[in-house]
C-alpha cells in the first residue's frame, strides 16, 4: 500500500483482526454513498473548525498540490491520482511498477497534516452483536 508509516498503522488500527469486508462502512455494516458523508460527517467537522463548506474533491486538490509541493514525480501523482497517462514517455516510464519505490517516496512526502490517532474504533452495529455475543 503506498501511504506513509502514520496512515498504515492507523489503518491497522482501525481493521483490527478483520479479514474481509468493507473498510469503512454506514451503521448497518452496508457501504457509504458519498452524499451521506459529505452531509451528515464532513460538513458539521468543517463548520465546527470554522471552514468552508467543501466536497471530497477539495481534497484530491489539497494532495495533488501536496504532492507536487513536495516534488514527487509526475507519473507517480497521476498513478495516486488514478488519471490516465498523459505523453508518450509516460508508457515507457515504470514506476507504478516498483512499489518499493513507490512506498520510500509516500513515507518520505507524508499526508501534508497531522494524523489524528484513532481513539474508539467504529464497529458496524451487525458486527457490533457479534463481538457482544463473543465477549458473552
Amino acid at each position: 500500500m503506498d501511504v506513509c508509516t502514520a496512515i498504515a498503522k492507523l489503518i491497522k488500527q482501525f481493521v483490527g483482526d478483520r479479514q474481509s469486508g468493507l473498510l469503512f462502512t454506514n451503521r448497518i455494516g452496508g457501504p457509504l454513498f458519498q452524499t451521506y458523508v459529505v452531509r451528515r460527517s464532513l460538513h458539521p467537522i468543517l463548520e465546527e473548525v470554522e471552514v468552508e463548506k467543501t466536497g471530497f474533491h477539495a481534497m484530491r486538490r489539497f494532495r495533488a498540490t501536496w504532492l507536487r509541493k513536495q516534488r514527487t514525480p509526475e507519473d507517480l501523482i497521476r498513478f495516486w491520482l488514478g488519471h490516465a497517462k498523459s505523453n508518450m514517455t509516460d508508457s515507457y516510464s515504470k514506476l507504478s511498477d516498483d512499489i518499493e519505490y513507490r512506498r520510500e517516496v509516500a513515507e518520505k512526502i507524508g499526508t501534508g497534516f497531522t494524523v489524528p490517532m484513532l481513539k474508539v474504533p467504529m464497529v458496524p452495529r451487525k458486527r457490533k452483536k457479534e463481538v457482544e455475543l463473543l465477549a458473552a
